[in-house]
């Protein structure tokens, strides 16, 4: 497995994928300290980032994997001042069903 510093290779391509996804979203004019939890999920999901994201056809497991890189990048932001409260958000429930295989399979 190839790491960059003490990081997967495959983790940084898909931070650097849901980081293209909300600068996609909010304009590449958004000033990172303005963001806010209203980008995310203001009004119930229906719309921000997450509305947005449904409205593409996004599956809700898909969605929560690109928030939870997200997330870990808005800590950083607040570990470094460069905002000043945590940006909240919900993720969604996902029935995860487990599926095993027979012998035969």
């Amino acid at each position: 497995m190839l790491k960059q510093g003490r990081i997967r290779k495959g983790t940084v391509r898909r931070d650097r994928y849901s980081l293209l996804q909300l600068t996609k979203y909010l304009g590449v004019d958004k000033v990172v300290s303005h963001i806010s939890t209203a980008d995310f999920d203001g009004n119930h999901k229906k719309v921000g980032f997450i509305g947005h994201r449904l409205k593409l056809g996004n599956e809700k497991g898909g969605i929560n994997i690109t928030l939870r890189h997200l997330r870990t990048f808005l800590s950083f932001l607040l570990d470094k001042g460069i905002i000043s409260k945590p940006i909240k958000f919900s993720m969604f429930k996902v029935n995860e069903v487990y599926r095993y295989f027979s012998e035969s399979e």
